[in-house]
């Protein structure tokens, strides 16, 4: 009889527990990346997702319902895949998605807590120095960090860690992490990796390329060089110029364009002009010749008027003596 009570106290909280324990979990993303939540996949009695749905939290404790009954409700539907275990697997990561999201299986309650790891660089550093920020950002942006185990290092790009007297590492929070850089022409285009550890185990990982500008002292050009062991691989110079002997360049060319511009519109006037005046003359000269023609045509018809009436008088005289012929 004592064996059967205890077989029976011990099995109250096992029930219990399978019927209202929560388990929580943390995943770490990439901004773009893809990225599974699980739906209590230690539950047995989980087999059909016809009854899970997935709520995702919002602001003042409000939330959404991205999953009904097994179907995808979220107006970002095209990025949400349900799976055939129940999961729910989540495309294209925006910072948006970094939340906290609810599995409710009927029978056992999970929660999966998303949070997006970024790295930037901070322009408002000191001209000499690079400062690179890594940090694990949410909806809500950058705030306490409340996970246990979390850590973040620093190394170049093979995975190398970073050393040295030029570096500075800071560490606000196992969350937040600097990189300061003493800057040198072999950081242009080189690329430093921020690596998420949890319990010395890597989730996530980012890199970012930095660019270095150096300008020598009292010269009016900008040089950027890439070395390798001390040897130039690349180089390029960018002249200074001052703002006032830019405008000025400026204006030869549109000086010179506008006397052009004057230049031939003077000659089109003057061409027109005496294009005008000969049209002008050779219509006097026309003039003046058609009347001299008629001037001459009236001393023409005029001589041949006493012609005919001396023909007319001869004619007359003529037909006179006929009769006393």
């Amino acid at each position: 009889m004592a064996n059967v009570l205890l077989l029976v106290l011990l099995s109250v909280p096992w029930a219990t527990a399978g019927l209202q324990s929560s388990d929580h979990l943390v995943k770490f993303a990439l901004l773009g990346d893809s990225i599974t939540l699980p739906c209590a996949k230690h539950a047995p009695s989980v087999r059909l997702c016809s009854s899970v749905n997935w709520n995702m939290a919002e602001q003042f404790q409000s939330v959404t319902e991205v999953v009904k009954a097994g179907r995808v409700t979220s107006p970002d539907r095209h990025r949400l895949v349900l799976l055939n275990d129940c999961s729910l697997q989540i495309n294209h990561l925006m910072l948006n998605d970094a939340r906290l999201y609810t599995c409710d299986s009927g029978t056992r309650n999970s929660s999966v807590s998303l949070q997006i790891l970024e790295i930037n660089e901070n322009k408002r550093s000191s001209v000499e120095e690079i400062e690179l920020q890594c940090f694990l950002n949410t909806y809500k942006g950058h705030g306490p960090c409340n996970i246990t185990g979390i850590h973040i290092k620093w190394s170049t790009e093979d995975s190398t860690p970073i050393k040295g007297n030029r570096f500075r590492i800071e560490n606000p929070s196992g969350c937040f992490s600097k990189l300061i850089i003493k800057k040198k022409l072999t950081d242009h285009h080189r690329k430093w990796k921020c690596q998420l550890t949890q319990n010395d185990v890597v989730k996530a990982s980012i890199s970012h390329s930095t660019s270095v500008f150096i300008r020598s002292a009292g010269s009016d050009e900008i040089t950027c060089s890439v070395r390798r062991e001390d040897a130039v691989m690349a180089s390029k110079r960018w002249s200074h110029v001052n703002p006032l002997q830019t405008l000025a360049w400026l204006a030869v060319p549109v000086s010179l364009l506008t006397c052009i511009a004057a230049g031939g519109l003077c000659l089109y006037m003057k061409r027109k002009r005496n294009k005008d005046a000969g049209h002008e003359q050779s219509s006097f000269r026309m003039t003046h010749v058609y009347e001299d023609i008629q001037h001459v045509n009236n001393e023409e018809l005029q001589q041949q008027r006493p012609c005919k009436r001396e023909a007319a008088a001869t004619d007359g005289f003529y037909q006179l003596l006929q009769p006393v012929n």
